[in-house]
């Protein structure tokens, strides 16, 4: 579910997760992949809830 800063939020499927332990940091760091990506159209105004 992402929620856009200005507008209602928009549920898209995701096609892949994978997670890297990134050493540096001693964090994990998750990239998902997504299905309808277009459907957000200000992409950088959007916060993902988990």
């Amino acid at each position: 579910m992402f929620f856009p800063a200005n507008g209602n939020p928009v549920s898209i499927s995701s096609v892949g997760c994978k997670t890297n332990y990134v050493a540096a940091t001693g964090t994990y760091e998750i990239v998902v992949s997504f299905k309808d990506i277009d459907k957000l159209q200000n992409r950088e105004d959007t916060y993902i809830c988990h």
